[in-house]
């Protein structure tokens, strides 16, 4: 595998500069600490290295103006996007640093359009909406035709996406989409706010099966985050999956554990798991929703 390095001591300065110049399978290694860039991996077999230390920041938001004079929306705010497969982010720190949903709207750190990506030992850092993984549901493949390339709306395949040992934080929805995607031995913390919020937002189709698992994770909140105003999830799309499995729960989760969307009927087809789950969050599984699944551990 060819191997890249990338920083202001190299010959290649950019991050999309290395993915610009690549013809076969490469290793890009960041050899500083920041980058101040909007990257966009549109290759396969791919290795992006932050060696422990570098960050890719990037501060677009929903509602910003974009310079065809709509507003960004949520999917065109990304810091770093996939579209590609078999590609792998490691020991980086991905920011999204445009401020809090209430007043920017959405902002996405990392937006994954590809098939077979890992991502392993990094942290994602946004408010609302920090990690999308599609696909989209068919309504909003309709609703975004005018506004977004086809290689980033409409594909054939539900994605396989594996987020390993990984920091992930952000307030409301901001794990969401749908595609299939476990979560090993991560840590989720829920920032402050000033309402009840929600983890995850899926997306599924009802022919997908896996959705989103989270396996062995702790469910955390910052320190100012309130008790019991978390919910672990609520349906973005009528057939959402996530599955909590052997994950530490704590004491900002709500007892009903899951919501529904709005004012929709969604939580009825929704398939929501919380199984082994321990710690302040799941001491009481008597109150949640009756339409999840929950067993308790022992």
């Amino acid at each position: 595998m060819k191997i890249i390095k990338v920083g202001k001591n190299e010959n290649i300065k950019t991050i999309n500069e290395a993915i610009k110049a690549i013809d076969e399978p490469t290793e890009i290694l960041l050899m500083d600490e920041y980058y101040k860039e909007k990257v966009v991996i549109d290759k396969n077999d791919i290795i992006l290295n932050g060696q422990n230390k570098a960050v890719i920041d990037y501060d677009d938001y929903a509602l910003k103006i974009h310079e065809d004079g709509r507003e960004y929306v949520t999917f065109r705010t990304y810091t770093l996007i996939v579209k590609a497969n078999n590609i792998v982010l490691k020991n980086l720190t991905i920011k999204n640093s445009a401020g809090e949903g209430h007043i920017v709207g959405q902002a996405v750190a990392l937006h994954i359009y590809g098939d077979n990506v890992v991502v392993d030992s990094c942290s994602l850092l946004a408010h609302e909406d920090t990690l999308f993984i599609g696909p989209w549901s068919d309504d909003l493949i309709e609703r975004y035709v005018d506004l977004l390339p086809e290689n980033e709306r409409f594909f054939k395949k539900i994605f396989d996406v594996s987020i390993n040992c990984t920091y992930i934080e952000g307030t409301v929805d901001f794990i969401f989409g749908g595609g299939n995607a476990l979560f090993n031995n991560c840590t989720i913390v829920s920032l402050p706010h000033n309402e009840d919020t929600f983890i995850v937002a899926p997306a599924h189709r009802s022919t997908v099966s896996k959705g989103f698992i989270f396996k062995d994770c702790k469910i955390m909140k910052h320190k100012d985050t309130k008790e019991d105003s978390v919910f672990l999830a609520r349906p973005w799309r009528d057939y959402g999956i996530a599955t909590f499995i052997d994950c530490y729960l704590d004491s900002h989760i709500k007892k009903e554990g899951f919501s529904k969307w709005l004012d929709t009927d969604r939580h009825v087809h929704a398939r929501f798991s919380d199984i082994n789950s321990y710690g302040p969050g799941a001491s009481d599984l008597s109150k949640r929703v009756s339409r999840s699944k929950c067993q308790k551990r022992y």
